[in-house]
This record gives structure tokens, C-alpha cells and sequence, in this order.
């Protein structure tokens, strides 16, 4: 699925970015591991799909949910698992899943998400979610399925079943993929959320430039004025703060005290 296309890009551009560049690579590495195994190509790759799911799934739940950016860039963020797990609440597709809900969700963080982050999948012998991975090969077809059908297609399992082997759940790799798809879907067509993200990127990417600004402000101070190098990154850096310092309202108060210092120094030097 083009996440991207679910977007305005004229009124989302940051977010729109995002997803055609970010998240639409992520899934591209997805779908080349719902074909494995085939051909010589032995392994499943089951861990390593189920990885990136959560890894995904995580990231939403910082950059895309409730974002914000003074906690994305706090020192100390918390609260992160709560993310994760509200995520899965608020959007995942629990319907017509035989487990109930709660434990669903304690189940994917709790005891796969974490073992899989923090050592190597093994879950503790009194985790009472206990699970196994399960997953099989797809062919293109199957996996655009995955993709485009709202509701899960028929021949597709539940997300989490009764385990017949020594773990107490199965959780089935290729139905998350479809689930999460959804889940993004839904997401998306929140206006709220969708604001809330545009308006994180937007603070996000203008720190990216504060920065880089800097370093030409400290690259000016070292130049000979009458080069042409020093006049071309002086006039770029004059139209850049000028565009930056217009978007006042949308970013924090300290971008904005940076930005005037950064003008401020910029017309001292020039």
C-alpha cells in the first residue's frame, strides 16, 4: 500500500515525505521476507519479520500517534511501551479475534516485542503469554492481498491462536503484516493524529536546519566576504531564515528564539 496517497501533500508535505521515504522502504524490506522461504533461499526469516513489525509499530507510536516533539527529543522519554500498547488498542483490527483484546495486546509487547529487543526472543518461564512465531512463505499475489483487503481474507488465520505445541500462544507473522497494514490505514484517516504528526515533522525537520544553519553562519565567519562561495551560501541562508521565521506559530518557542539569534548573527556578519 502508498501510504503517502492516504495524505493531502498539500496540506500534510512533511508527513507525506515521511511515509514515501521512510515507511515505504521498511515495507519494501517486509514483503521481500513474506516470500522467504524460496527457492535456495532456506530460512523464513520468521524472527525477522516479526522484528520489523514491532520496529514499525514502535516508531509509529513515537512519530505518528499523539506525536510530540518535545518528547521525541527529550533526553528521558517515557512512556514509550504505553505508546506501543495504545497504539494496538486504538487502531489494530481485533475484530472477529478469538483472543481477547488485553491479552492480545500484552501479548505482542510483553512477551515477543521485548523478548525479541532485549534477548533473542526468550520469554521468562513464569510469562504466562508465553509465545511462538509462526509464519509462512507468500507469493506476490497474497501479500498485495494483505495489503488492499480491509476486512482479513478468509484463508488468512487469527493474529493470535491457542498454541498446540509447549507455548501457550501462536502468533501468525503474515496476519500482523495484514493487521498493521490496517492499522496504518486507520491511523491515517484520523485528521487529529494526522495533524499532530504534520505538525512534529514540521518541528523535527526545522531542527535539522537550525543546525545546518548554524554551520553556515560558522562557515560565513570563516570566509573571505568577497568570495563567491561566501555569497552563495550567505543569500541561501538569508532566504531560508526568512521562510523559517514565518512559520512562528507552528514551531516551538525555543526554534523560534534560535532562529532570530541565527538572524541576528547572520546580520552582524553581512
Amino acid at each position: 500500500m502508498e501510504f503517502h496517497k492516504l495524505v493531502d501533500i498539500q496540506q500534510h508535505p512533511k508527513l507525506s515525505y515521511f511515509l514515501e521515504h521512510f515507511l515505504t522502504m521498511q515495507f519494501a524490506d517486509l514483503r521481500c521476507l513474506l516470500r522467504l522461504p524460496e527457492g535456495g533461499l532456506n530460512a523464513g526469516c520468521n524472527y525477522a519479520t516479526a522484528s520489523v513489525l514491532f520496529n514499525i509499530i514502535g516508531g509509529l507510536s513515537v512519530c505518528l500517534y499523539n506525536a510530540s516533539f518535545d518528547d521525541f527529543a527529550s533526553s528521558r522519554p517515557t512512556g514509550r511501551g504505553q505508546r506501543f500498547k495504545n497504539l494496538l488498542h486504538t487502531y489494530y483490527p481485533w475484530q472477529h479475534e478469538p483472543v481477547q483484546e488485553e491479552t492480545a495486546v500484552a501479548i505482542l509487547y510483553d512477551s515477543l516485542r521485548n523478548p525479541l529487543a532485549h534477548c533473542l526472543g526468550l520469554y521468562k518461564p513464569r510469562d504466562k503469554y508465553g509465545s511462538r512465531i509462526v509464519k509462512t512463505h507468500m507469493d506476490i499475489g497474497q501479500i498485495a492481498s494483505l495489503e488492499n483487503n480491509r476486512t482479513r481474507p478468509n484463508w488468512l488465520p487469527p493474529t493470535i491462536t491457542i498454541s498446540p505445541s509447549a507455548y501457550h500462544y501462536d502468533v501468525n507473522v503474515n496476519t500482523l503484516y495484514w493487521g498493521v497494514n490496517r492499522l496504518i490505514e486507520l491511523l491515517l484517516r484520523d485528521e487529529q493524529q494526522v495533524e499532530k504528526a504534520e505538525t512534529f515533522l514540521l518541528q523535527l525537520y526545522t531542527e535539522y536546519e537550525i543546525k545546518s544553519l548554524r554551520k553556515n553562519l560558522e562557515h560565513l565567519r570563516a570566509m573571505q566576504e568577497d568570495s563567491v562561495q561566501y555569497a552563495d551560501i550567505a543569500d541561501a541562508m538569508k532566504q531560508r531564515l526568512s521562510e523559517l521565521l514565518q512559520l512562528e506559530n507552528q514551531l516551538t518557542q525555543a526554534q523560534n528564539d534560535n532562529l532570530l539569534q541565527l538572524q541576528q548573527g547572520y546580520k552582524m556578519i553581512t
